[in-house]
């Protein structure tokens, strides 16, 4: 059975930390049945080689990609819990 494959992008602001200037950065996923899986266009830069092709690739990630929907609120507040707590105590 074949699932389909959608690959969609989120477009995120941020401030840039060294120029205090507001930028855009875009986050891609792919959609594989009902899960969402994050995605990164790896630069393969390195101190005497620059990657040439990172920018087409993260072109064609873009133009492929349909804009993330809003998806919708279940309610339910996602918090972190430690992974080692201590189990409650038996009350008497």
């Amino acid at each position: 059975m074949a699932q389909e494959l959608k690959l969609y992008k989120k477009l995120v602001p941020y401030t840039d930390k060294k120029t205090n200037e507001e930028k855009t950065a875009t986050n891609f996923y792919v959609m594989c049945g009902d899960r969402l899986i994050a995605i990164e266009v790896t630069n393969f830069s390195t101190q005497t080689k620059p990657d040439k092709d990172y920018l087409s690739r993260k072109s064609v990630m873009s133009a492929f990609a349909e804009l993330l929907p809003e998806l919708p609120d279940s309610g339910k507040k996602k918090t972190a819990k430690p992974q080692d707590s201590p189990a409650p105590a038996a009350q008497s």
